[in-house]
């Protein structure tokens, strides 16, 4: 081979090997099973950020948007999104055109108002198995479909004479292969909750690990009684995230065997239909090769009669906790409080983490950067509330990028607003932190971000799903 052969297949395979460093599958709600929200995506960075715009739009089912978020993979070589739509389907999308490969009913059918279902898609691959799309549904179960061609594989649980509370959380997927998800049985009591008056029924959680090969489960923990969702629509469609019960998704840290989860609001006394204002964060250990779970921590504090359904973010031996009350971290392994930052509080916004620092989205409308060690303030946002002033809550940030040679952060937060509007921030700002760049494509959207391959995924208010990059 000549000389100029040698560096012509040299700089091919040095081109192949960044262009692969750049595009990760963005598989599950919170990016990794810790939740952390970070993917080392190069293919936008604060610098670039500035050039995007849309490249295609998908016209979904429902007419309305989902506060969920898609999740993209690859398959067969081929990158595809998969979302959540808000007449309870699941749609199958080429990630390269937006063009539909099939949809499925997944069993939430609703009114088509906005934010029918919460649940994510979350894409996995079981040891010799079959690459399956799990999801949570408004019938009370998790269902798994084949992620070529949507056909059911399983449904979790099985069957059950009890009556189930809708799944509005996301499944969590480890390493291993192993799905977590929390699900609800109810009681027959009918609860008079003070002071929000009838708050609906009462709700046992429990927090279950699945083995995605045919949908039973190995290890199962209670996290508590607590209230059942309170409001319906017209159509008597119960409204997820309207009640103050629920406890939040999983997050997982496969180098502890870890397994976090936020607790529901608890009814010590059902006769006389009292709340306790506390809850919090339960910890278990559930090592990634399957086997029992078991109690590893607990902590609760004063919550304002509210559970914690925010999911967990793990980063750096701490377990990063948002609330209605602020944001907690703890010692991942004993549990021990470390800090508390009581400005950044939310209902159901889950944490990022990057490079040291935590990002939230705040139920008064902000984005805020805190040191990870301190929670202490390091940026935050203006304002941001939609024209009927009301916040945003539901939205998660996403954090993608990588330190260049100089050790610079180029990240970029991605959140959005009450308006609907795609916000992205440089992460490496100060005090006052203004928007690198805002997108508003007919509302693009009130539920999650996922990046994959420099493309950011997002659903609009108008229901419709966008592709924006460079």
């Amino acid at each position: 081979m000549t000389t100029r052969k040698l560096t012509v297949v040299l700089l091919t395979a040095t081109l192949m090997f960044l262009l692969a460093g750049c595009d990760y599958d963005f598989l599950q709600t919170g990016f990794d099973a810790a939740q952390t929200k970070f993917s080392p995506e190069v293919g936008v960075t604060a610098s670039n950020v500035g050039t995007l715009h849309r490249l295609w739009v998908a016209n979904v089912q429902g007419g309305a948007s989902s506060h969920s978020t898609p999740a993209v993979a690859t398959i067969d070589k081929v990158k595809y999104a998969f979302v959540a739509t808000s007449n309870g389907y699941l749609e199958k999308r080429r990630a390269d055109t937006g063009a539909a490969v099939w949809a499925v009913d997944n069993h939430s059918a609703g009114a088509g108002a906005e934010g029918t279902t919460t649940s994510s898609p979350a894409i996995v691959t079981p040891s010799g198995g079959t690459t399956q799309v799990v999801i949570g549904s408004l019938d009370g179960h998790v269902y798994s479909y084949d992620a070529r061609t949507g056909a059911l594989l399983w449904q979790f649980p099985a069957a059950g004479t009890y009556t189930l509370v809708p799944v509005t959380t996301s499944p969590t997927v480890t390493p291993g292969g192993y799905v977590f998800v929390t699900v609800g049985q109810q009681f027959s009591t009918a609860l008079t909750c003070i002071p929000f008056g009838n708050c609906g029924v009462a709700v046992t959680w429990t927090i279950e690990r699945i083995d995605p090969h045919d949908g039973s489960v190995h290890g199962a923990w209670g996290l508590g009684g607590g209230a059942g969702f309170a409001a319906a629509d017209s159509g008597g469609h119960i409204v997820p995230g309207s009640g103050v019960g629920g406890p939040s998704s999983a997050a997982y840290d496969p180098a502890t065997g870890l397994v976090f989860a936020g607790e529901p609001d608890v009814l010590p006394d059902l006769a006389d239909n009292i709340l306790d204002p506390s809850s919090g964060v339960l910890a278990l250990n559930a090592p990634d090769s399957g086997g029992g779970v078991s109690f590893a921590w607990e902590q609760r504090w004063s919550n304002n009669f509210a559970g914690v359904a925010a999911a967990p973010a793990v980063s750096g031996g701490r377990v990063f906790v948002e609330s209605n009350t602020g944001l907690r971290s703890f010692n991942e392994t004993s549990g021990a409080p470390i800090a508390t930052n009581t400005s950044a509080h939310s209902y159901f916004s889950s944490p990022a983490v990057a490079a040291g620092t935590v990002f939230a989205t705040t139920d008064n409308g902000y984005t805020r950067a805190l040191h990870a060690a301190s929670l202490a303030q390091v940026w935050t946002s203006g304002q941001a509330l939609d024209s009927g002033n009301n916040p945003v809550d539901t939205a998660t940030p996403v954090v993608v990028g990588e330190n260049d040679s100089k050790g610079v952060v180029p990240y970029v937060v991605f959140d959005t607003n009450g308006n609907g509007d795609l916000k992205t921030f440089n992460a490496a700002g100060s005090g006052t932190n203004t928007a690198i760049v805002t997108i508003n494509d007919h509302g693009t959207g009130k539920g999650g971000v996922a990046v994959s391959g420099g493309v950011v995924f997002v659903q609009g208010t108008d229901g419709q799903l966008r592709a924006f990059g460079r």
